[in-house]
């Protein structure tokens, strides 16, 4: 997995950053679960991959108030 960021200035685009990592080489927090937050060098973003079979649900909870957004794969 990896994150390119892009920056506009002026009309112009800009790279910023690209950072990868591989779940693999994450410690996971829970059984099958990965945060890779700290792996790709996020600061408001977090991403969680999850190995789960089809029809799995996890725990409804937010985040917006401490401005943090998260992806799940």
């Amino acid at each position: 997995m990896q994150c390119r960021s892009h920056l506009s200035l002026g009309g112009g685009r800009e790279t910023v950053e690209l950072h990868k990592a591989n779940y693999t080489d994450v410690e996971p927090v829970a059984e099958s679960i990965y945060f890779l937050r700290d792996a790709l060098d996020c600061e408001n973003l977090g991403i969680t991959l999850v190995e789960c079979e089809p029809g799995w649900s996890g725990k409804e909870h937010d985040h917006a108030e401490n401005g943090q957004e998260e992806v799940y794969l």
